[in-house]
């Protein structure tokens, strides 16, 4: 039996002087974070990870879209884990180094974005769902791409 993903997280990722570095935010009340939603009814994954880029960051264009599958992510509150689809992208234009970018469907709170570099470990200002995407990802990107690990 197939598990049906309930959360999206797209990451979007870039090339930089400083290496590979992956898109966060930080949410005025729960810290740093990947953009991540959860999937409506009868919506697709991807065309969910699509309308939170554009949700929470603005962001319409990417491209280079990989499918990271789906992963079971503990999300705090929940007992147990709840099945995540991950996915790690490019956006189709430059995105700047920082932006903000006040929501609509998040009581209007402003989301300051910033590139985090993807050889960093994260801290405590994380929470801790986002480091098990982040192992996930960071996982894939030693796969594929040779990064250390």
């Amino acid at each position: 039996m197939d598990v049906e993903p309930i959360k999206v997280c797209p990451m979007i990722h870039r090339e930089s002087c400083h290496g590979v570095e992956l898109l966060a935010f930080e949410h005025p009340l729960a810290g740093k974070q990947w953009v991540k939603g959860t999937i409506e009814p009868g919506e697709r994954p991807l065309s969910a990870a699509l309308r939170e880029l554009e949700e929470e960051g603005g962001i319409t264009g990417v491209d280079e879209i990989v499918d990271l599958g789906i992963h079971p992510i503990r999300s705090g509150a929940e007992k147990g884990s709840i099945p995540w689809q991950l996915y790690l992208a490019k956006s189709s234009s430059a995105l700047p180094d920082f932006w903000d970018y006040a929501t609509e469907d998040d009581h209007g709170h402003v989301f300051s974005f910033f590139w985090h570099p993807a050889e960093e470990v994260l801290t405590a200002e994380w929470h801790p769902m986002f480091h098990e995407v982040y192992t996930h990802v960071w996982n894939w990107l030693v796969q594929e791409h040779g990064m250390n690990g």
